[in-house]
């Protein structure tokens, strides 16, 4: 049984007051559980560690001159 169904979309759509057309809920939330399942896997490889904007800033200073 998949997770995200036809009506996990409408109530998004709902809570998100857009109107996504009928005809499409299927793909929707297939392509919507692709998503999740995607980002789930991007946690279970801890990928936020090795992301550079994640840790992103400037001083100002002579290190961030050697950059």
């Amino acid at each position: 049984m998949a997770r995200i169904t036809d009506e996990t979309v409408r109530q998004l759509a709902l809570a998100a007051d857009v109107r996504p057309e009928e005809a499409g809920m299927a793909e929707l939330a297939q392509q919507l559980g692709g998503l999740l399942a995607a980002i789930e896997r991007c946690e279970e490889l801890n990928l936020s560690e090795h992301e550079p904007a994640s840790r992103f800033g400037l001083s100002g200073g002579a290190a961030d001159a050697q950059l």
